[in-house]
């Protein structure tokens, strides 16, 4: 298991109001509540969250991801072959923190119709072209980024797949709940 105390900075501006700019410029985001609620309000209201990598993909993914930071485990990538793919992800299952992969573009719905098979409607990230022009994040359970990527003719790019811990809530189902609260306890109106 790793942190990324230290080694992730998130540069953010969420305008909440007319006249109000959270700011949270040079803050550490991994390890540290007080990031969820930029981070989660900006997602919820389809405000671009770009992140700033560091050096590895995986932690630029990890941040703005919306699973669980408190640790990860970065497994590189899914073996290319069905049986040994399922096998890692079997192994991976029980793992308390989010398990973060490397994926080929031609592989990526292949591998989430294993991740659907062995781990159900767990909640994954696939984040793709990470700081480039054509990054984005697909979020929610297995079944629904793979009924995504399903439907579209091609997938491109470089991919990292994450997964979350087992006792994560989906991010699509939980993540509207979370914004509501985090704007009740802030007394933050829409």
């Amino acid at each position: 298991m790793r942190s990324l105390r230290g080694m992730m900075r998130i540069f953010l501006f969420v305008r909440t109001e007319p006249n109000e700019v959270y700011d949270f410029e040079n803050t550490e985001c991994v390890d540290d509540k007080e990031c969820d609620k930029p981070l989660l309000l900006s997602i919820a209201r389809g405000v671009p969250v770009v992140p700033v990598p560091g050096a590895v993909a995986a932690e630029a993914a990890l941040a703005a991801s919306g699973l669980p930071v408190q640790g990860f485990r970065f497994a590189g990538f899914l073996p290319p072959k069905r049986q040994r793919r399922r096998k890692v992800l079997e192994e991976l299952s029980r793992e308390p923190v989010t398990v973060i992969f490397f994926e080929a573009p031609h592989r990526i719905v292949a591998a989430m119709e294993d991740v659907v098979e062995v781990l159900g409607a767990r909640a994954v990230v696939v984040a793709r072209e990470l700081t480039k022009v054509h990054e984005e994040f697909i979020r929610g359970t297995a079944p629904e980024v793979l009924a995504e990527l399903r439907g579209r003719p091609e997938v491109k790019g470089e991919i990292t797949l994450l997964i979350a811990p087992g006792n994560a809530a989906p991010v699509a189902g939980n993540l509207r709940a979370r914004v509501e609260g985090l704007m009740r306890d802030k007394k933050l109106s829409r």
